[in-house]
């Protein structure tokens, strides 16, 4: 229920709309937070808006890109202390993915598909 909730105060995605198919793997971010994503279908595509305090911007990327091995990367940040901050990404036109995104993609792509 609370990702429904959020997913409608974010992007304005009907609850109804969505049939919930089950959890995906708990992440744990680089700062420490658990994350427990829901995995969800929709039957068509739905109408969205982005709330302005919460998202920036929507858009769509394919399953097949997603869940294709060779477009997942280990990304860095060096930090002013001097330290690498290792992280998933994945590149799609002009977008950049990464993060707990790109990772929480990654582990469910290695759950669904080893």
């Amino acid at each position: 229920q609370a990702a429904l909730r959020e997913a409608w105060e974010e992007v304005s995605l009907d609850p109804a709309a969505v049939e919930v198919l089950g959890l995906s793997d708990a992440y744990e971010t680089g700062t420490g937070y658990l994350v427990t994503p829901v995995v969800g279908w929709l039957s068509r595509t739905p109408e969205l808006t982005p709330s302005p305090d919460e998202v920036a911007e929507i858009f769509e990327v394919p399953w097949d890109l997603l869940m294709d091995p060779a477009m997942l990367r280990r990304d860095h940040l060096e930090t002013p202390g001097g330290a690498r901050r290792w992280f998933w990404s994945v590149a799609y036109e002009d977008r950049y993915i990464w993060g707990v995104t790109a990772g929480i993609v990654r582990s469910l792509r290695i759950r669904l598909y080893g």
